[in-house]
């Protein structure tokens, strides 16, 4: 895995657009069509690297902001009276960012469709149900500020109104604690900017030439098996899949899916692509991106302040 990732990683960094990386709307759509030269072959797509990576918050640096959060939130909402003590989220080294969703390429893991066809593994949520705090009304209100999450960081001051005499501060303690830690740069999510380039490189990386000449490729291999698909998602969206358990017919579609996805190499095409798309969106928003990444830096910092300084 450490070899492949390796080898997908350095396709990224050399792969590059044919035309120059002009700015289109929103994420920097280069203008012209991009050929790449240097193409991984990949057959487990759980572990890929991808240039924006760079720009977006990796789950370890999640795991310390969300700790730094509840500890700030802790202590206003102690002010008020509230017991608020969430379980600490362990701050592993996971370097995964939103982009290493394992199905950005849709199926992939002949292992994993054998047993489940096209539906996705199920997630254990008993950890987190088991950390949730009790909070009655009052204490919700307190603890948001009566307001969304992502309200919380831009409502008014006043909007959640007083709690025993008391202003609960806009967007409630949730919403402090967030503006204290992004009070010298960051966000609370991902930047606009970086999640643009995330799903922008994604989308206009179906239109790339490569990619869809390996589309028809792959197309032709699934129908020389008896299916009719042009897309790996017209596969895996199939309505047939909509069922509460993977059926036979399923489980021997997905199988045939990613046999063709190995034999044309679908996977490694379509990311080498992927990347070279996002590498040119990055150079033509680098001054943009690098103030994300300086906030993100900015973010972690006062974070581990307030973790360290807790004990």
């Amino acid at each position: 895995m450490a070899a492949l990732t390796a080898a997908a990683v350095a396709s990224c960094s050399s792969s590059a657009p044919a035309g120059g990386a002009q700015s289109a709307q929103d994420a920097g759509l280069p203008l012209a069509p991009i050929h790449v030269t240097s193409i991984p072959t990949i057959t487990d797509s759980t572990s890929l690297a991808f240039p924006i990576d760079a720009y977006l918050i990796t789950g370890q640096q999640r795991a310390e902001m969300d700790n730094a959060t509840a500890i700030l939130a802790g202590r206003c909402m102690r002010s008020f009276g509230f017991d608020y003590s969430p379980m600490p989220k362990a701050a592993k080294a996971d370097q995964t960012t939103e982009t290493n969703a394992p199905r950005r390429y849709g199926i992939v893991s002949a292992a994993q469709v054998a047993a489940l066809g096209y539906h996705p593994p199920t997630t254990d949520v008993s950890a987190l149900r088991a950390s949730a705090n009790t909070l009655d009304a009052a204490g919700i209100r307190v603890l948001t500020g009566g307001v969304s999450p992502a309200q919380g960081e831009t409502a008014t001051a006043g909007t959640a109104g007083s709690y025993n005499g008391v202003q609960i501060p806009s967007g409630g303690c949730l919403g402090q604690a967030r503006r204290q830690l992004t009070a010298h740069g960051g966000t609370v999510n991902d930047a606009p900017i970086a999640q643009a380039v995330d799903a922008d490189s994604l989308a206009r990386s179906q239109q790339e030439p490569q990619v869809v000449a390996v589309f028809k490729q792959w197309s032709a291999c699934m129908a020389a098996k008896g299916y009719d698909y042009a897309t790996p998602y017209d596969a895996g969206n199939d309505h047939r899949w909509a069922t509460s358990a993977p059926t036979a017919a399923e489980i021997q579609t997905a199988s045939a899916d990613v046999a063709c996805k190995q034999q044309t190499n679908l996977v490694g095409v379509w990311y080498a692509v992927d990347c070279a798309l996002q590498t040119s969106m990055i150079n033509a928003q680098q001054q943009q991106l690098d103030a994300v990444k300086n906030g993100i830096s900015q973010e972690i910092k006062a974070a581990a302040q307030v973790v360290g300084a807790a004990g």
